[in-house]
């Protein structure tokens, strides 16, 4: 298993800087949708989160749909395991709203004031601090499960004759 959590952030921060991916964003949130990272690109805030997660590699899809054409933010803000904005780290989504029914994006710095990449509005993806968002309604902060189950594990270090052993292994 591998932890893609640094990938969900820079995939998002790449969206944002790309002003290409601005003129080709076409805002639709009328499901099915269709999963794609190539441009042009359809979908919504959630829809937005969703992509970004699958295309990190990310083996549970947030809305708990399958990776289909479906899902949105209250499908997030109903799977997402709920913390506090203390305990946010980047790459986590926040929902905002009764339920998180009205938008959804995600933390790419944390701090007093996170910075959040929001899709949403013409000329999106944009860098939105959380207090810009604030009129949204409350701010439900969501983890997820970052990890890949289809990549092997890399070990932190070589495996050395003494772990083998430990574990009572033989190298071959």
């Amino acid at each position: 298993m591998q932890d893609v959590r640094e990938q969900i952030v820079a995939l998002a921060r790449e969206a944002v800087a790309s002003e290409k991916a601005k003129h080709l964003f076409v805002y639709e949130e009328v499901r099915p949708l269709k999963l794609s990272w190539s441009l042009p690109w359809s979908g919504d805030c959630s829809w937005f989160c969703k992509t970004v997660y699958w295309k990190a590699g990310c083996s549970n899809d947030p809305t708990g749909n399958n990776w289909n054409g479906w899902g949105n933010s209250v499908d997030l803000f109903f799977r997402g395991r709920h913390i506090t904005q203390g305990n946010l780290l980047p790459g986590d989504i926040i929902v905002f709203g009764l339920e998180g029914s009205v938008h959804a994006v995600i933390c790419v710095e944390n701090g007093l004031d996170p910075l959040c990449a929001s899709m949403g509005q013409t000329g999106d993806p944009s860098l939105v601090p959380l207090s810009v968002l604030e009129g949204l309604g409350a701010a439900t902060f969501l983890r997820f499960d970052t990890t890949d189950n289809a990549l092997p594990s890399q070990p932190k270090r070589p495996i050395t004759v003494a772990d083998l052993r430990k574990n009572q292994l033989v190298q071959l």
